[in-house]
């Protein structure tokens, strides 16, 4: 199991505070870190998630230019 935080590792964490709680109030400590944990990893996998969104979003709309261009200027002679 690897022990990169992402997806699996929050189910994991899920399943064993489902453990947790059924072992009765003895587990009570280790449940809510346990939570806070999967909270913790949620919350940062959301906003991974939101910043890609952004960023596609970016890139597939055209951006328009940073600087307006001008038409070149007619000699007057």
């Amino acid at each position: 199991m690897s022990r990169q935080p992402g997806p699996p590792t929050i189910k994991m964490l899920l399943r064993h505070l489902e453990w947790l709680q059924a072992q009765g109030s003895s587990y009570k400590l280790q449940a809510a870190s346990c939570k806070r944990q999967a909270a913790s990893l949620q919350a940062r996998e959301d906003i991974i998630y939101e910043e890609n969104e952004r960023l596609l979003d970016r890139s597939a709309k055209p951006q328009a230019p940073s600087h307006k261009l001008q038409a070149p200027r007619k000699r007057h002679n």
